[in-house]
């Protein structure tokens, strides 16, 4: 049988399923069943890729798994080898639809497949690299990150402004916890005196655990 394996990390229309599975039957026919796991990262361990633990566990001696590239597979190298060493225990063969030189196993296609999967990786650490150096910058700017307001602070014009009276509110927090209060007791303090959270709410204890941990 014929199936095809796809994975798109983030919503980026060049990775889409529909893309994927197109270039694989314009060169290789139509598939018998198709496996997709979308908004899975390629360095994502195997028990978090449901589509394709269940295309292995289907997969039998003589069938063929047809991938867009091999990055889709896994841009962790030893998940790479991994899944390549259960498709061999089991007689199946993985062909890309993007790197076909890559294709075979001989020892030479097999060295280029596991070059191509340390490159993957390494890539995959770079980009992460960046994304924390910006993020890092953005910090020190006062740039707002996205996600959720940090208390203490309001967004005006993608900057991160203090609060002040937010920021007094941090103060009394550290001024409790040094006195011996529990995170419990810091809670039940602020919702006392009716001081809101971030999002205006009641606080609770791992929201208390959290400013305090980021402003100790």
């Amino acid at each position: 049988m014929k199936f095809f394996y796809g994975r798109q990390s983030t919503n980026q229309q060049q990775f889409s399923e529909e893309l994927q599975l197109n270039e694989v039957e314009m060169k290789f026919g139509n598939m018998d069943k198709i496996f997709f796991d979308k908004g899975i990262s390629g360095g994502a361990p195997i028990e978090k890729r449901p589509a394709l633990l269940e295309c292995l566990e289907e997969i039998k001696k003589g069938d063929t798994i047809y991938i867009y590239s091999f990055s889709r597979i896994a841009r962790d190298t030893f998940l790479h080898l991994f899944i390549e060493k259960q498709c061999a225990v089991k007689g199946v063969t993985i062909i890309s639809a993007s790197e076909e030189g890559a294709n075979g196993s001989s020892p030479e296609k097999i060295l280029m497949r596991t070059l191509m999967g340390a490159f993957a990786e390494y890539e995959r650490q770079v980009i992460k690299s960046r994304i924390r150096a910006a993020k890092a910058t953005m910090r020190k700017n006062g740039q707002f990150q996205g996600g959720k307001r940090q208390f203490g602070f309001q967004i005006v014009d993608g900057k991160m402004l203090e609060d002040e009276a937010e920021q007094m509110a941090i103060d009394q927090m550290i001024a409790w916890k040094k006195e011996g209060s529990t995170i419990k007791d810091v809670t039940n303090r602020l919702n006392a005196l009716l001081i809101p959270s971030a999002t205006g709410g009641k606080w609770h204890y791992e929201t208390t655990r959290r400013v305090l941990n980021r402003v100790a």
